[in-house]
């Protein structure tokens, strides 16, 4: 019984020294600051819903449903409960859609990526994934950001 109640206390510290050995500073939680993980971010966004995004010159910034937020600030990415804090000024990123890279406009990317939900993600390092609702991924990359739906055959589904 005891233990049960040590662990409830300290479960979520668990595997924090692997993370930040696999991660480093990568994820951190808005708010707080904390070290956190890819797997917690996924689990956090799974089934929430787009409903902005907000390109600066400081970083990538999405909001969510239930009042979640996610920057992506160079290789650093901060996500969680609460507005994100928005820095920089305003600027507009090279956007493309289907998995070749065609150019597109920002506001083609926003209006095919808002109001879809979160179904995976995937980590590549200087290219965080979110898939989405409707088989889409959008592709988030420091100074780019992509669109493509993932049904096959490729060439029959282009956006």
């Amino acid at each position: 019984m005891f233990y049960e109640f040590v662990y409830k206390m300290t479960e979520s510290f668990e595997g924090r020294d692997q993370a930040s050995e696999e991660d480093g500073n990568r994820y951190t939680l808005l708010g707080t600051g904390w070290m956190s993980s890819f797997s917690e971010l996924v689990r956090m966004f799974k089934g929430k819903t787009i409903q902005s995004l907000q390109t600066t010159s400081a970083g990538i910034y999405l909001t969510f449903s239930d009042g979640l937020a996610f920057a992506m600030l160079g290789a650093h990415l901060q996500f969680g409960s609460g507005p994100a804090n928005v820095q920089g000024e305003s600027v507009e990123l090279k956007c493309e859609k289907n998995f070749a890279g065609e150019p597109c406009s920002i506001d083609f990317l926003k209006a095919t990526v808002i109001g879809n939900h979160v179904t995976s993600a995937g980590d590549w390092g200087d290219r965080f994934e979110f898939g989405l609702s409707d088989d889409l991924m959008l592709a988030i990359e420091p100074s780019r950001l992509q669109v493509y739906r993932t049904r096959n055959p490729i060439d029959k589904h282009l956006l």
